[in-house]
């Protein structure tokens, strides 16, 4: 996946990946995505650069780009959306293994979470 963002994005990974179990969201900036059943995964964020550009994608085990969230043009320096666990084309996506990869102007930060349809 670090490959793949450094591709999209043009910057350099940098920073803690925090995991989807871990919800130490302390420090100078964080990425966390949850699931807990339902029909959306909650995604939250802290960029150390306020009023930072964030793009945030979605990404499979493979690395292959599922779906892009959208780009927020000035999404402070903490943030929060959803994804309605969908691909690019309306799809609902299987079980299995998801990324999740935001770039700011500065920097980038992805986790990883298991998707289980109940």
């Amino acid at each position: 996946l670090d490959d793949a963002l450094i591709q999209d994005s043009g910057v350099k990974v940098v920073g803690p990946t925090i995991s989807a179990d871990s919800h130490n969201t302390e420090g100078p900036h964080y990425l966390f995505a949850h699931y807990s059943g339902g029909h959306a995964a909650s995604i939250r964020f802290r960029l150390r650069a306020a009023n930072s550009p964030a793009t945030i994608r979605i990404y499979d085990a493979l690395g292959r780009r599922v779906r892009e969230l959208g780009s927020y043009p000035n999404s402070g320096t903490v943030g929060m959306t959803s994804w309605d666990l969908r691909d690019q084309v309306g799809a609902r996506v299987p079980n299995g293994v998801y990324l999740v990869g935001l770039t700011g102007r500065s920097e980038a930060l992805s986790t990883k979470f298991v998707l289980v349809h109940r």
